[in-house]
């Protein structure tokens, strides 16, 4: 924002003055338009996805606030999809009770990733390992099945460590089970939880009680997964493509992304106005030149391309693209007709690539342009 002053003080003779003007610059917040707050070093990728070595962020452009409230949503996008599938894969989460098939994250239920296995439907699964599209290795998460005498079933999610007798009576309800399968539990949980039975006065019998144990790494089955995410799962996205065009190559930019053109997308990414198709549309298929001949990468990662032109600015993301996983990609509108003047058409793209946990330091990836033709550089 830019005040101009005018101070005529200086007098030259009885007509002429001397016009001194004073130009005072301020930042402000690109999303809310605050100028007298506290500002942040905003980041491209949510911080939950790693750190990446040379990443730049954008200075004196979010305030803290908003930046606070932006990070609600990518904490939707960072627990769900495949970010939910791969981040403890790779090496970017550390607590499994932070997993989000076992508890709730930013307003959303678990994923729930469900099989039949020995002879019970609905047994909760969760990642083990990366695998393939076809066959990703899973495990069942700790939990029990209560089978009622009118044949109706439920499942309950259970943390074993601190399972107590008032969960348990909580969990069953006002009638007692016919039958109680467990799952996913070692035979220390499994003693810890059949305490839990004893103290609630709860018997369990041969007849009551299946206790699958199983001494697989990984159960070969297959497995459907649910994910229910709302608006904000696209207003992350929408947030990584505008600050990811506004970080990443200043010179190509043209404008900063206080520009009233940007208005519509700074108010859906901030406070969720607009249809979120109107922005992020989900696309099959690839937009790099490689994909499309059959190469696969070595490695996970992410990949971005700006698109700059007088018709529109608009960015492509493709998240967790890896040897054996082949996302849709999204392609976000970040403005329409963004020039008076004629430009020439630019495009520059980047690839985000995970490091191997065994021989990262600091970071947790590197970043690298995409070369001619928008083909793949294979980091050294």
């Amino acid at each position: 924002m830019t005040f101009w002053s005018r101070q005529d003080n200086l007098l030259l003779g009885s007509e002429n003055r001397k016009i001194i003007r004073i130009m005072i610059k301020m930042k402000t917040c690109i999303y809310c338009g605050g100028a007298n707050k506290k500002f942040c070093k905003a980041h491209i990728l949510p911080r939950s996805l790693g750190a990446f070595e040379n990443l730049l962020t954008l200075l004196n452009k979010v305030c803290a606030e908003c930046d606070t409230e932006i990070g609600k949503s990518e904490d939707q996008f960072t627990h769900g999809g495949l970010a939910a599938l791969l981040r403890s894969q790779l090496g970017l989460v550390e607590d499994e009770h932070r997993s989000p098939f076992r508890r709730r994250f930013a307003g959303q239920g678990p994923i729930d990733m469900k099989t039949n296995y020995l002879g019970t439907e609905g047994v909760l699964l969760e990642p083990n390992g990366v695998g393939d599209r076809e066959l990703p290795p899973v495990l069942p998460q700790p939990q029990l099945h209560f089978i009622y005498a009118d044949g109706k079933k439920k499942c309950v999610r259970v943390n074993p460590e601190s399972f107590t007798s008032a969960e348990l009576l909580k969990a069953i309800g006002k009638i007692r089970p016919k039958q109680v399968a467990f799952f996913g539990l070692t035979p220390e949980q499994y003693e810890h939880i059949s305490e839990a039975f004893r103290q609630a006065g709860i018997p369990l019998s041969g007849e009551q009680v299946i206790y699958p144990p199983t001494d697989k790494e990984v159960l070969p089955v297959l497995a459907t997964g649910t994910l229910i995410c709302d608006k904000r799962y696209f207003q992350a996205i929408a947030k990584i493509a505008f600050h990811y065009y506004l970080g990443m190559e200043l010179s190509n930019c043209y404008l900063n992304g206080s520009e009233d053109v940007f208005n519509p997308v700074r108010q859906f990414i901030r406070y969720g106005e607009g249809n979120p198709e109107s922005f992020v549309k989900q696309r099959e298929g690839y937009f790099i030149d490689d994909f499309r001949i059959g190469w696969r990468p070595p490695f996970y990662g992410h990949i971005f391309l700006a698109e700059v032109s007088n018709k529109c600015i608009k960015v492509k993301a493709q998240f967790f693209v890896g040897p054996d996983i082949d996302p849709p990609y999204y392609e976000v509108l970040l403005c329409q007709k963004p020039f008076i003047i004629s430009i020439q058409p630019t495009i520059f793209g980047h690839n985000y690539v995970y490091i191997e946990p065994s021989k990262r330091k600091q970071y947790a990836g590197t970043i690298h342009k995409l070369g001619v033709n928008n083909r793949i550089i294979i980091p050294s």
